[in-house]
């Protein structure tokens, strides 16, 4: 039987991801923000505005990677630009911030179970 499943979280503010990472750990899931290269990464949630590389160029690669990763984005801008980008990424699953712990364990389930769900605010 395989163990709680991971998230890969990438986040730039040390706060929210400190945040993330306890509210998934409480939920059973095993979050994980270093091994990229792994196969045994169920989702990847990341923040779509960061510096250096941002959520579309990061998208980029792991779907050079893994052509089948799921991932979820999330964004605090709540332009249409940010959602048309991370569409334009290939994402289907979109999460504006701030969101519940709820809302983003739903979510992480609604992806595993059925990958053709589009948003969720």
């Amino acid at each position: 039987m395989p163990g709680p499943l991971r998230v890969l979280i990438v986040e730039d503010i040390p706060a929210d991801a400190d945040l993330i990472v306890r509210e998934l750990r409480r939920a059973g899931f095993e979050p994980d923000w270093q091994r990229v290269e792994s196969s045994q990464i169920g989702v990847v949630l990341t923040d779509m505005m960061m510096p250096v590389m941002n959520g579309a160029a990061l998208i980029q690669v792991l779907t050079h990677m893994n052509p089948s990763i799921k991932i979820i984005a999330a964004s605090g801008n709540d332009s249409g630009d940010t959602v048309i980008n991370a569409s334009k990424s290939g994402i289907k699953h979109f999460l504006l911030k701030p969101y519940t712990a709820e809302t983003l364990f739903k979510l992480i389930r609604e992806v595993l179970d059925n990958p053709i769900i589009t948003a969720a605010a």
